[in-house]
């Protein structure tokens, strides 16, 4: 909840600890009663008239170096293309989460997005309850290869479940961001597969992953041949987006490649909470859940609470996905983030 405790100071109040919750405060706090025509600070201010411009703001101490950009509306992201290539549009972007990267003779720039693209396991079969073979699983993938081969390098290696852009995670420890092989032979012949004295003693397991996106696909069909490399076998089952979810739903599965975007105080609450969007197979009261428990109260460090899913491994993070931003290559100094894909705009020069 949230309440102005004075002209100047305004008091939140969460319904559970999180040490991230100021991230959260990206929104605009306007004066009430001027919710219809809001007094603004932003660079720009839009001007309706025949034809739609943003203008300087005069109350923004910043001063533009492009002083009208004119707007368009174009319907659809394939018209919006079109237009960049004839030169109706300077800019354009794409979160690319089609799986599909647009040809362009433009310039573009990747654009880190807070969208995590993972594994999901079930752990309620008896192969993946063993927190050995899970470890097994994320050792045997090579995620620097997997970003440039099955995302076209529009994506980052995810060596922990929190954005590497994220400033507090960038002296955390996590996964390694390539494989290692013979530490996930180790780890599933403590589990009791590997064993030559037997034929059958291979784990083999199931693979389910949406048959409508070409980089979860790829990303698919290239878990399994690194995998093969530690003795795993996976079987690849490419389901329509309903079918998936079906499967899901009814915990009838081993594994499953899904994409989330976190929110800006990077929660993972969706996976380790009972009903969260991307729980299904895992634990939510298992060693992971209860130490991000503990880590969200104050009683453990972000650095002891990685430490403790690096081993648990309730689901395996694979990759960041980037966007992109393609422009006229008339513009320059462009840069882009994903909750500003204008950001900098004031810098951009147009040529």
């Amino acid at each position: 909840s949230a309440k102005a405790e004075t002209d100047k100071k305004i008091v939140f109040v969460l319904n559970s600890p999180d040490p991230n919750a100021a991230a959260c405060l990206s929104f605009p706090v306007i004066k009430e009663g001027t919710a219809s025509k809001p007094i603004g600070s932003g660079r720009y201010y839009f001007k309706d008239n025949d034809s739609p411009v943003l203008k300087p703001n005069s109350r923004n101490g910043i001063k533009p170096k492009i002083q009208a950009i004119h707007l368009l509306d174009i319907p659809d992201g394939d018209a919006m293309r079109y237009a960049l290539e004839s030169g109706n549009i300077s800019y354009y972007f794409t979160d690319l989460a089609g799986g599909r990267i647009p040809q362009t003779s433009s310039a573009s720039i990747s654009v880190p997005l807070n969208s995590l693209v993972f594994v999901g396991v079930n752990s309620s079969r008896s192969d993946l309850s063993k927190k050995e073979v899970r470890l097994a699983l994320s050792l045997s993938i090579n995620r620097d290869n997997l970003c440039a081969s099955a995302f076209a390098g529009r994506a980052r290696a995810a060596v922990s479940p929190f954005n590497p852009s994220w400033a507090i995670v960038f002296k955390i420890n996590g996964f390694k961001s390539k494989e290692n092989t013979e530490a996930a032979v180790a780890q599933l012949e403590l589990a009791g597969y590997n064993d030559k004295s037997t034929v059958d003693n291979v784990l083999t397991l199931e693979l389910l992953v949406g048959k409508e996106n070409s980089f979860r696909i790829a990303s698919a069909e290239l878990f399994k041949k690194q995998l093969a490399k530690s003795g795993i076998k996976i079987n690849v089952a490419k389901l329509s987006h309903s079918d998936l979810v079906k499967r899901l739903k009814s915990r009838k599965f081993d594994l499953y490649i899904g994409e989330i975007k976190l929110p800006v105080n990077m929660s993972l609450e969706p996976f380790l909470t009972s009903g969260g969007s991307a729980s299904y197979g895992i634990k939510t009261r298992g060693e992971s859940a209860e130490a991000y428990s503990e880590y969200m109260a104050g009683d453990l460090t972000l650095q002891e609470f990685v430490d403790v899913f690096s081993a648990d491994v309730p689901f395996i993070p694979l990759c960041w996905r980037n966007g992109m931003a393609a422009f006229n290559r008339a513009l320059s100094g462009v840069t882009a983030t994903e909750y500003d894909v204008y950001y900098g705009l004031e810098n951009w020069v147009l040529k």
